[in-house]
C-alpha cells in the first residue's frame, strides 16, 4: 500500500519519522486501517535521504503474523472437537450424547467471542519506507 507522508524528523540510522495524509479519494469513512490511517505517526526507512518537512512517498507492509489465523480458525476448531471429546468423557451414560454437542457449542460459542474481542483489540505491524520524495 502506497501513501502520501510529510517528514518530521530524520535520525542518523537512516530512519525518518513521517505523518501519514489522506488519500485524495477518502471521504474519512473510517474503514482505513486503525494503526496507520492518516495523520498517524510512524517511522519509515529512508534510503532516499528525504529531509525534514518534505512531502514523500512511503510504500507501507504489513508483517505476517498467525495470532489472528489462530483465533479466527484455529481455536474455534480445537475447543469444538475438545468440548465434544470432553462431554464424551464427562456424559458417558445412555443420553450423553446430546450434552457432549451442547457443550461443544458452548465452547464454540465461547471461542467465537474470544475470537471477536481479540479482532477489536489486534493492531497489525507494519514496516514503512520511503519510496520517492512527491
Amino acid at each position: 500500500m502506497k501513501k502520501l507522508a510529510e517528514v518530521l524528523s530524520c535520525q542518523s540510522d537512516g530512519t525518518a519519522q513521517i505523518s501519514l495524509y489522506k488519500h485524495q479519494k477518502c471521504s474519512g469513512c473510517g474503514l482505513c486501517n486503525r494503526t496507520v490511517h492518516p495523520g498517524s505517526v510512524i517511522v519509515a526507512e529512508n534510503p532516499v535521504n528525504a529531509g525534514e518537512g518534505d512531502m514523500v512517498s512511503v510504500e507501507l507492509h504489513k508483517q505476517f503474523s498467525m495470532k489472528p489465523i489462530i483465533f479466527k480458525y484455529i481455536l474455534p476448531l480445537i475447543m469444538f472437537f475438545g468440548g465434544l471429546g470432553l462431554g464424551m468423557l464427562l456424559f458417558a451414560d445412555d443420553q450423553g450424547g446430546w450434552k457432549a454437542v451442547l457443550l461443544a457449542f458452548v465452547l464454540l460459542v465461547v471461542s467465537l467471542i474470544a475470537a471477536f474481542v481479540f479482532q477489536k483489540l489486534y493492531r497489525p505491524k507494519y514496516t514503512a519506507k520511503i519510496i520517492k520524495r512527491a
